[in-house]
């Protein structure tokens, strides 16, 4: 879809519940500029989000797309900082990680994303100030691919990425070399309503030893409703919990979910949240 920009929802029960707080005010470009899948990571007391712009409302996907880098003290207003350079003008779906390893600088800083002129392979590109990026390549290439996800849990780095027949998933030790999991998780329809399709591009977020996934759906077949308008363009967020073992990440999407996000441990005052008594 195109025409959109980028909507924030806030919970006060650490996730169990989430209420719509409006869209974010990033300006750029003009008015019907498109925003698309923004990541945000927090470094030196600031929010720096990286979002795909696509400069303007197009009918067709025959359109430049690349990322911009925006900074924020509050999650709400964002200011410009400047466009990642990699190279290609068909980059979409950022994903970072602020890579801690001892044969390189502390603040190393990586970012994944989609290269849509290279067979649509997730490519990544190195960082030490999140300002300046070095392109290194394709990541993986073992097929076509987006929205590609990367975190760390169970002592191993995780990639997952939206492989159009739920979700592909690889796990690695270094960051750089990628075992691909045989299966894809969220493939199988679930049975709960509005959950009766393939997932698709997702987010992590790791809470302790747990970790949940937040994805969404497309509504068709028994979840089109005809009554909404745009029914067809009518998408809706799931969220289940990852399970692994032996290196293998599962996920029961009809099983309910108890969400609860420990705060981490660096955050703005204003998202101090006072704790909610317990719920039953």
């Amino acid at each position: 879809m195109h025409g959109t920009g980028i909507g924030i929802a806030v919970s006060r029960d650490y996730g169990a519940t989430w209420l719509y707080h409006g869209v974010a005010k990033i300006k750029y470009g003009k008015a019907d500029y498109t925003q698309w899948a923004p990541d945000i990571v927090y470094d030196h007391g600031k929010y720096h989000m990286f979002l795909v712009i696509v400069p303007g409302t197009f009918k067709d996907w025959n359109a430049p797309r690349y990322i911009v880098h925006f900074v924020s003290g509050n999650l709400e207003k964002w200011h410009y900082v400047g466009k990642v350079d990699t190279g290609s003008d068909r980059i979409i779906d950022p994903s970072l990680f602020h890579v801690k390893d001892d044969r390189g600088p502390e603040n190393l800083w990586r970012l994944w994303y989609k290269d849509e002129l290279d067979q649509s392979h997730i490519h990544f590109a190195d960082s030490t100030d999140l300002n300046d990026w070095q392109p290194k390549g394709p990541a993986i290439t073992d097929r076509s691919s987006e929205g590609p996800k990367i975190f760390r849990w169970h002592q191993q780095f995780w990639m997952i990425v939206d492989a159009w027949k739920g979700l592909g998933v690889y796990r690695s030790t270094d960051l750089i070399h990628w075992v691909a999991q045989p299966d894809n998780i969220l493939e199988t329809p679930g049975t709960n309503a509005t959950d009766r399709s393939e997932g698709h591009h997702c987010d992590v977020v790791v809470s302790g030893d747990r970790a949940f996934i937040f994805y969404f759906t497309e509504q068709k077949g028994a979840d089109f409703d005809h009554s909404l308008a745009y029914s067809e363009r009518r998408t809706v967020l799931q969220v289940a919990e990852l399970r692994e073992s032996a290196g293998v990440i599962t996920v029961d999407r009809d099983a309910p979910v108890h969400v609860y996000l420990r705060p981490p441990a660096q955050r703005s005052k204003r998202f101090q949240l006072k704790r909610p008594a317990p719920r039953r």
